[in-house]
């Protein structure tokens, strides 16, 4: 839970001087990349966040990863997290980041989860109704999972609109449970 305050407390600060600075996307971009190859690639991270490692190699490595065509105001920054020995929060800054370019964008990201694949309409449809629900652009991120049965599962932000049949037979399950039946006993006779 620190961390995530630290990581968001960070993005917001790179976010401020970013938008500042006009420089959102780019920004975005090669920040994304190098949260991506620390992810992916454990030794990275193990690398960048070494305490044996001399702080001048890891902003060399750093530089090397983003690139020299990286926004200067990203090379500091990345610099800073050096310094400050925080650089094992970037996949997290990253996050927090784009949550707060997104919010600035009024752009929503829905991940939506079906049992099928969504046919083209189906997708305008459900774009439609979700962006008319947030007042808000809706981006869609779809996946197929078909242990849903039939129905969706629509998480953004933090709300879960969840009309798979898999949750309505668990929820009918439930209520099956608490039923008694006048005159049934539990006790064997």
């Amino acid at each position: 839970m620190r961390n995530t305050r630290a990581a968001g407390r960070y993005a917001g600060a790179l976010f401020q001087r970013a938008l500042e600075a006009d420089a959102l996307e780019p920004i975005y971009s090669h920040l994304r990349q190098l949260a991506t190859v620390m992810q992916h690639s454990p030794q990275v991270t193990s690398l960048l966040t070494s305490p044996v490692l001399p702080s001048e190699e890891k902003k060399r490595a750093l530089r090397d990863t983003v690139g020299r065509r990286a926004h200067p105001l990203l090379l500091d920054f990345l610099s800073l997290m050096v310094d400050k020995r925080r650089v094992g929060l970037l996949p997290a800054v990253a996050d927090s980041y784009h949550r707060l370019v997104n919010d600035h964008r009024k752009v929503v990201e829905a991940e939506v989860a079906s049992a099928v694949p969504l046919r083209p309409e189906e997708e305008q449809l459900l774009t439609r109704l979700l962006e008319r629900r947030t007042g808000r652009k809706v981006v869609l991120r779809k996946r197929v999972d078909r242990t849903l049965l039939g129905g969706l599962a629509i998480h953004y932000n933090d709300t879960v609109i969840e009309g798979s049949v898999r949750s309505h037979l668990r929820a009918l399950y439930g209520q099956l449970l608490t039923v008694r039946v006048p005159g049934a006993s539990l006790a064997a006779d």
